[in-house]
């Protein structure tokens, strides 16, 4: 396909802890959309009444579900993640899709690495090292592997003509640098090197998925006491996105000109329209 003139694209990126709000999020997005629950991922009744059917009218959930084994063995991940991979292409095509969103990465991702490894990373063997023995363990250089089909699918999902394009994963607590040298020649103990909050993939993977959103949030969830008239107060439990990183964040930022970034308040409603009031 030519170069062609950009017509505006969102593609945003909402990490955080488990029940921190990232799915309940995703019905703010503009519809029509098209949720895809990757394989692994158990947060879609967010999405959904009790029948099934998705609490927007305006919305397609697809959830995975591992086929019928019938030798009881589990279905391979290199298959799983191939499905999901022709079900996204699937999913893009859609006339009038305006929302993709892509509900549990790190779930995908540790699929990608189970299959790169030959099945050792689900049954836990652990990584290559100097002191291990090599046929032992999973070969290192899978990381890489995986970082690079990640890449692929994102760009996949990103380059599409959709207008918005939302991905969901959680957070983990991640060195923001690497050990250094000690005087006494020994290097620094992991614990004592201090960590911000990266999306939950393994290896630089955690660094360089930034690098596929213009938009990234940090959901989180906080208690606060309200007002509600007649001298009572009661504790409600507030969801936001945080907007600019911090020394406990470092997974949040917004690729626009600095002078509205700079009218962007660091806690936001986790609501896209908030944000909207201000990009848009």
């Amino acid at each position: 396909m030519p170069f062609v003139t950009p017509t505006v694209r969102r593609r945003i990126l909402i990490t955080g802890e488990t029940g921190s709000g990232k799915t309940n999020s995703l019905r703010t997005f503009p519809g029509p959309k098209f949720v895809m629950v990757y394989p692994g991922e158990k947060g879609q009744d967010t999405l959904l009444q009790a029948s099934g059917v998705p609490l927007d009218s305006d919305t397609t959930v697809q959830v995975w579900q591992h086929a019928d084994s019938k030798d009881g063995k589990p279905q391979l991940s290199s298959e799983i993640i191939e499905h999901a991979r022709r079900a996204t292409i699937d999913a893009i095509r859609i006339p009038g899709i305006v929302t993709f969103c892509g509900d549990g990465l790190h779930k995908l991702y540790e699929y990608v690495m189970d299959a790169l490894s030959g099945g050792e990373y689900f049954v836990g063997s652990p990584f290559q090292t100097a002191t291990r023995d090599n046929n032992a363990v999973v070969d290192p250089r899978v990381a890489s592997q995986a970082e690079h089909w990640i890449s692929d699918y994102l760009s996949l999902i990103s380059l599409s003509r959709i207008p918005y394009v939302v991905v969901t994963t959680w957070d983990k607590d991640t060195g923001i640098r690497k050990a250094k040298m000690q005087a006494d020649g020994k290097k620094e103990k992991w614990t004592d090197i201090p960590t911000h909050k990266m999306p939950a993939l393994y290896s630089a993977a955690s660094r360089k998925v930034l690098g596929e959103f213009g938009y990234q949030v940090h959901a989180s969830v906080v208690e606060k006491r309200v007002d509600i008239g007649n001298g009572k107060f009661e504790r409600q439990r507030l969801y936001r996105w945080q907007t600019a990183p911090d020394a406990e964040v470092g997974a949040c930022g917004i690729k626009i000109d600095s002078a509205i970034a700079s009218t962007i308040p660091k806690f936001i409603g986790a609501d896209w329209k908030e944000l909207a009031k201000y990009v848009e």
